[in-house]
């Protein structure tokens, strides 16, 4: 019950739509009956759970369709006949276990699937249901928070027609909470995609970040996201197009720990030329969040101030760069054609060290040349001098090599410093068949057991 409290909150989170959820179980072990229709709390801690799921659903707008994978069930078929020889007892456990199947699907707004073997009508007919539907809402007369169960009825006057819907709701309990704080410095537009838990493609983007080690034990993070102009609204004034683009992230941790981001205004005035410049490439925005070792979903959302907002969602592990022999940063790409990106740089941590901006794409053109661009660390240096082997291939998708490029770096370059070895490569693509390839990145410390690092970035050659 607590998996599935869990998981109708997150639905829930996902606003603007009808939500579905099918729940594939021969019973939940709670009598739902009981648990939707009582007044207060149930007498098991379960129930209560099971009853605060539920109003998740109903808040949220899920739909739940429970499927009973038992398929058909006659005589008792399928129980354990010699533990549990009272086949009426048996048929009278699954009767109760499917009411509470159907009392699920019956107060979300879904159906149940149970005592049938014939589950591909029951996929079709989901899907049907929820590739088109209306929303309703309206708000109560009866505020009192009794917690109970509060029928709906919906109808339509024209003849013939069958209405599928929810039936009810449950009403709140305890006291009202106070309305969160009007937010001061963010649309809601825009706190609505950074809050979603999935992508908005309101403003369609893409997103690519590289950590690199920062101050103390924490990384800074270059994050290059570029942003179709389709999702940019800009007036003409007198020639010249102007508009206020909005641009925040955020981080979660594994275990759930929020790291609020910054939130930027860019304005942007563009002439013509530039404006169909950046309708044909995009708009890039370079940031730098500040995060300690982990994994962590980033998520970017960007949108006219006031206008329409989207987001975008990336998959980030941060390294430890302050423990092991050593230790690679992220793999920054940029490109000649990519440089003439209109861009944005409210923080650039790359500043300098690629001869232009960073990119998320990873798609260019057979006469392009790349720029590639990493840093390689030593935690635990010893002090007796050393070199470092850097490596940089270009590998066919099949795992052939096209081209290597390779540098050998000294301890004493660092001064028995902490600090890390930056490693800038040209790489042109000229005369590369249009495909799949790696770009993998590889460095070595001759010393002791020689311990290795690298990294992969897929391309594709247009």
């Amino acid at each position: 019950m607590t998996a599935l409290k869990d998981l109708m909150e997150f639905m829930a989170r996902l606003r603007g739509r009808r939500k579905t959820v099918l729940l594939l179980s021969e019973g939940l072990g709670v009598n739902m009956l009981n648990v939707i229709d009582a007044p207060a709390s149930t007498s098991s801690r379960a129930g209560d759970v099971a009853r605060e799921a539920m109003r998740a659903a109903l808040r949220g707008n899920v739909a739940i369709y429970p499927i009973d994978p038992k398929g058909l069930v006659v005589d008792g078929a399928g129980g354990d006949t010699e533990s549990a020889p009272d086949f009426a007892t048996l048929r009278a456990d699954a009767s109760n276990a499917r009411d509470s199947l159907r009392a699920v699907a019956d107060v979300t707004g879904g159906f149940a699937v149970t005592n049938s073997n014939n589950f591909a009508p029951a996929f079709e007919r989901i899907v049907r249901e929820n590739s088109a539907y209306y929303i309703l809402g309206f708000y109560s007369t009866n505020e009192r928070r009794d917690g109970k169960y509060r029928r709906l009825d919906v109808r339509v006057k024209r003849p013939g027609l069958v209405v599928r819907a929810r039936d009810g709701y449950l009403a709140p309990t305890g006291r009202a909470a106070a309305p969160p704080p009007a937010a001061k410095t963010i649309s809601p537009a825009l706190a609505d995609a950074i809050g979603s838990p999935l992508a908005v493609p309101n403003v369609p983007m893409r997103l690519f970040a590289a950590p690199y080690k920062g101050e103390g034990d924490t990384a800074a993070v270059a994050v290059a996201v570029e942003i179709d102009a389709s999702g940019i609204v800009l007036e003409e004034n007198n020639g010249t197009f102007t508009g206020k683009l909005e641009v925040a992230y955020a981080a979660t941790s594994a275990s759930g720990k929020v790291f609020p981001g910054d939130r930027h205004y860019v304005t942007l005035t563009l002439k013509p030329d530039t404006y169909e410049r950046v309708k044909g490439s995009g708009f890039r925005v370079l940031l730098e969040p500040r995060l300690p070792p982990g994994r962590y979903q980033l998520r970017v959302a960007a949108g006219n101030t006031g206008g329409r907002a989207g987001s975008v969602v990336y998959d980030l592990e941060v390294p430890d760069f302050t423990k092991g022999a050593l230790v690679m940063g992220g793999v920054s790409l940029t490109s000649v054609s990519q440089s003439g990106v209109q861009t944005a740089r409210p923080k650039d941590p790359l500043s300098g060290l690629l001869p232009g901006p960073m990119t998320a794409t990873r798609n260019f053109s057979a006469g392009d040349t790349l720029a590639i661009y990493t840093e390689v660390y030593e935690p635990g240096r010893s002090a007796a001098a050393h070199t470092v082997d850097v490596k940089l291939e270009l590998r066919a998708d099949e795992g052939r090599v096209i081209a290597t490029k390779s540098e050998e770096r000294s301890s004493r370059e660092l001064e028995g410093k902490p600090g890390g070895y930056g490693f800038l490569s040209e790489l042109p693509l000229k005369g590369l068949t249009p495909g799949i390839y790696v770009i993998h990145v590889e460095a070595r410390a001759n010393i002791g057991e020689r311990p290795t690092v690298s990294r992969d970035v897929q391309i594709r050659v247009r």
